[in-house]
């Protein structure tokens, strides 16, 4: 009888152990990582390759800043812009976003917290997707270039 006992919670335990061990290993995507209300940073080619996923998300993106009349647009690096990659960059919508000084993060690198859009494309549908309700942009120092 002790041993059948035993056995019986040996097993729970395991069976425990196994449930606590899956269920760290699988964030869903409506969960934050990182417990905070701080929104994703997300790669940019990895939004690309999934934008059914991020749609409505609350994110945060680094890349490559082009400001230009109609082209308003965050790119993975600077190449994907310099070779005119539309589809690899996120349309952003700056109209709904006042900030001072945006000529000055223009051809930089930066951060962006955005809502992202998979069903805009931007200016005649050039763009892989699009950063709405801008909450912030900043330089991104790990990418400053010292002049």
């Amino acid at each position: 009888m002790k041993i059948h006992l035993i056995i019986s919670i040996t097993i729970l335990n395991l069976l425990l152990l196994i449930s606590k061990v899956n269920g760290q290993d699988s964030i869903k995507y409506s969960e934050r990582p990182n417990g905070h209300n701080a929104p994703y940073r997300i790669p940019i080619n990895e939004i690309l390759e999934s934008p059914d996923v991020y749609e409505g998300t609350q994110i945060q993106v680094v890349g490559y800043l082009n400001l230009d009349w109609e082209a308003d647009a965050i790119y993975l690096n600077e190449g994907d812009f310099k070779a005119n990659r539309y589809n690899k960059g996120l349309w952003v919508h700056l109209n709904q976003f006042k900030f001072k000084n945006s000529s000055k993060l223009k051809g930089h690198y930066v951060v962006i917290d955005a809502v992202f859009d998979a069903n805009d494309h931007g200016h005649m549908n050039l763009w892989g997707g699009a950063l709405k309700q801008i909450t912030a942009i900043k330089r991104y120092k790990k990418y400053s270039r010292k002049k």
